[in-house]
Parts: C-alpha cells; structure tokens; sequence
C-alpha cells in the first residue's frame, strides 16, 4: 500500500514523537533539505521517496535508539555509495539488488535495508543478509517498516 504523503508525515512524526518521549528532548533531529538533496545527488537518483525524504528532514540526524547501530543517519549515509560498492562485490553471484531499489541502511557491513522500488512515496523495504539467497524479511513499506523498528528497538508502536 502507498499511503498518502500527508499520512506517510503523519507516521514519521509520530515516531520521532515517540522516540523524544522515551530518550529524551534533543533525541531525534533531521537534516536539512540540502543535506537530503545531496544525497540524491551522491547516490546518483533524480528524486528521493516521499517517505525517505521525510524521515531524512525529520530524524536523517539521529533517532535516539531507533536503527542504533546502523549506518542509516547523516554523516554516515553519505559513504554509502562506497559501502554499497563493497557489499555488492562481496555479494556477487550470491545476490543482486533489484531494478529500481535503493540500499538506504546497512547493518555492520553484513545487513542491507533497501526500499524495492523508489519511484513510489512508500515504498516496500526489504532486508537481505550477506551469505543469504533471498532476502530475511520484507515490510510493506518504508513506515511500516519504521513502525516495526520502533517496536523492536523501543518495545511500542506509533500510535
């Protein structure tokens, strides 16, 4: 399901909400919107989804607890060209990224997120594993997606 863009802000800020509730005031902050537009330029897409931009403008900086660990935040996300790169050759013939997605998080160097198909505003994201012929999990979008890491790293969901 592609929710709306309005809804899909909605979701995101209620998230950040919730991670200021549990880790404090100052635990979620976002990036600029020339931080965001660098990143398309640096991963060489015309335009970012809707949902992705949103969360990047809204907690692209740090989210307390939310994702810890994984290089999915500024300044980190900005070598991701380089750790994809790396990934991939390490991968290959064991794996490939489909048509039209984006590796958007990594995990240890051994875990990629990436969002199936960018020309949606949320689109659904996928998590493979190095060594793995298939991918481990799969959310029906990049807010449900961050609606379950919310569980997952908070024990709660936006409500």
């Amino acid at each position: 399901m592609d929710r709306q863009s309005g809804d899909v802000h909605s979701v995101i800020e209620r998230i950040a909400e919730r991670i200021v509730e549990m880790s404090g005031e100052g635990s979620a902050s976002g990036a600029s919107d020339q931080e965001v537009e660098e990143l398309c330029s640096l991963w060489v897409v015309p335009r970012l989804p809707s949902a992705y931009a949103c969360f990047l403008k809204v907690m692209g900086c740090k989210a307390g607890k939310l994702l810890e660990g994984t290089d999915a935040f500024f300044p980190r996300i900005k070598q991701m060209p380089s750790f994809i790169a790396d990934f991939l050759s390490e991968n290959e013939g064991s794996w490939r990224l489909p048509e039209e997605s984006l590796i958007f998080a990594m995990h240890q160097g051994y875990q990629v997120y990436y969002m199936e198909d960018v020309a949606l505003d949320d689109p659904p994201v996928t998590l493979y594993m190095e060594g793995d012929s298939k991918p481990m999990r799969r959310w029906e979008s990049l807010t449900s997606f961050l609606d379950s890491q919310l569980a997952e790293d908070y024990g709660r969901v936006a409500d």
